[in-house]
């Protein structure tokens, strides 16, 4: 599976995101710290991004994370914002990218078509 780093600001709330293979991610009981060795960079997450965060495994959508940190907030608009806003900063900083599509995906809730070339 290929990934392509994308703009936060055109973030698709379909399109389905991914982690660095090179992450190297220490689970907390509160959270968890992430080290990046590219940028030689650590953060430190809460619980609610570290649930962002594990969410982005290539298979979820930005509209699936928003649902299940839904669940762990509460359903309300808060909620969405929140993922939205935490993605948007995870790609800014590099930590999450855009997953590439494979032909017939589901995505969104529909299945894209298999383009012929």
């Amino acid at each position: 599976m290929t990934a392509t780093k994308a703009d936060a600001r055109n973030l698709a709330p379909t399109q389905r995101l991914s982690r660095p293979a090179t992450l190297q991610i220490n689970r907390l009981e509160d959270g968890c710290v992430i080290y990046q060795p590219e940028q030689d960079r650590v953060h430190f997450l809460n619980q609610t991004a570290a649930i962002v965060l594990e969410l982005c495994d290539g298979h979820h959508d930005g509209l699936a994370i928003a649902a299940q940190v839904a669940e762990h907030l509460g359903p309300h608009a808060t909620a969405r914002k929140v993922s939205c806003d935490i993605l948007q900063r995870f790609l800014a900083e590099g930590l999450i990218m855009v997953a590439a599509e494979p032909p017939g995906v589901t995505v969104g809730g529909r299945k894209r078509p298999v383009k012929k070339v």
